[in-house]
């Protein structure tokens, strides 16, 4: 039997990926009346590779919820050349970074999007985009959705962009995170500071997060030649003393540290976040600007 196109569904505003840039979105045009649908491709929470360390300026922008996510708040932080017998340590009045896991951040906030009004869909990979003249068709998960716009915050490897006729992100940063399970020994020595290293590696430095269990422990590179960053980061693990270590999950991942060539607005069609390649462009840190 010969399939049924669906219906559009219609709305004001899609917005697709529930990641910062994605419920920040979501959550302003509801809260504004917005008839807006935010769409994800995984079932929420999902696991999102992310230092997961919220800067005081970014935690300010959110809404209350986000403390019920925040697993360590630190209002201290170590900047330290290694090797060098050089350190600093930053201290606020108030929280210089809030610490959560991103499955938790997002999971969080696409839900409150949905409880101010926005309809969340979830497990709903795009499978096509159209952007005409007067609405924008996206075709995902055996659903059709019309909007009047499309906020595009799917990430690094944005296919919306790429069908909407963007360029390619010009330059992306290699990074690696792992997530650091230590024996509550090591963990209580090593989990009281929030720290950041440099010459750990070329053109980037490493990092030390502590969660409410693990260390989430990343190093990234400007560098784009390919270089060995597990042993990099197994090397400086050591480094910083590091030790007993009962797992670790580790995760490769890409920074775009240059904003996508062009007008960020198409037509109808808007990229912020890493779809846009909106990071800050010294520490490459995106939570902010998305």
């Amino acid at each position: 039997a010969e399939m049924v196109p669906p219906e559009a569904e219609c709305y004001d505003v899609a917005v697709v990926g529930a990641g910062p840039a994605g419920w920040s979105a979501a959550l302003a045009l509801a809260q504004n009346g917005v008839k807006v649908v935010l769409i994800e491709k995984d079932k929420l929470p999902r696991y999102k590779t992310c230092g997961g360390g919220v800067l005081g300026r970014a935690y300010k922008l959110l809404p209350e919820a986000t403390g019920k996510v925040v697993e360590r708040e630190f209002r201290s932080v170590a900047l330290n050349f290694l090797g060098e017998d050089l350190g600093f340590v930053a201290t606020r009045p108030t929280p210089l970074v809030y610490m959560t896991m991103r499955a938790e951040l997002d999971c969080l906030l696409a839900r409150e999007a949905r409880n101010a009004g926005a309809e969340l869909v979830e497990s709903c990979p795009v499978r096509c985009v159209f952007a005409g003249q007067e609405s924008v068709e996206v075709t995902a998960g055996g659903r059709k959705f019309r909007a009047k716009f499309l906020v595009a915050a799917d990430g690094v490897h944005s296919a919306i962009a790429k069908a909407a006729g963007w360029p390619d992100l010009p330059h992306l940063a290699p990074a690696l995170e792992w997530e650091v399970f230590l024996t509550d020994e090591a963990f209580q020595r090593l989990g009281s500071k929030a720290r950041f290293d440099f010459n750990v590696i070329e053109a980037g430095y490493a990092w030390v997060f502590p969660k409410r269990d693990h260390l989430s422990v990343g190093i990234l590179s400007m560098r784009r030649r390919s270089t060995d960053l597990h042993a990099m980061l197994g090397r400086y693990l050591g480094r910083v003393g590091i030790d007993k270590v009962q797992r670790a999950d580790r995760h490769g991942y890409v920074i775009p540290v240059h904003p996508r060539p062009g007008r960020l607005a198409r037509g109808r069609v808007l990229l912020v976040g890493d779809a846009a390649g909106l990071v800050d462009p010294i520490t490459a840190e995106g939570i902010t600007h998305a």
